[in-house]
């Protein structure tokens, strides 16, 4: 049996829906883009994939000084 995609579905959550988090530092100042994708490998196995793309949140502060 193969594994098939059968829906993907998009989001983008505005940097204002975010909650604060101290262990971040900064919050985003743009939008997160994420989607959400469903496999099927047969009648009843079924796998939801969700993905966040995050490089904002992670990337070390930007020296703009240069």
């Amino acid at each position: 049996p193969r594994l098939r995609r059968q829906r993907l579905q998009l989001t983008r959550i505005a940097a204002a829906d975010w909650l604060p988090n101290p262990g971040l530092g900064s919050m985003p100042e743009q939008p997160v883009w994420g989607r959400r994708s469903l496999y099927a490998r047969g009648p009843g196995h079924r796998l939801l994939v969700a993905e966040f793309f995050l490089p904002a949140l992670f990337a070390p502060p930007m020296d703009t000084s240069r």
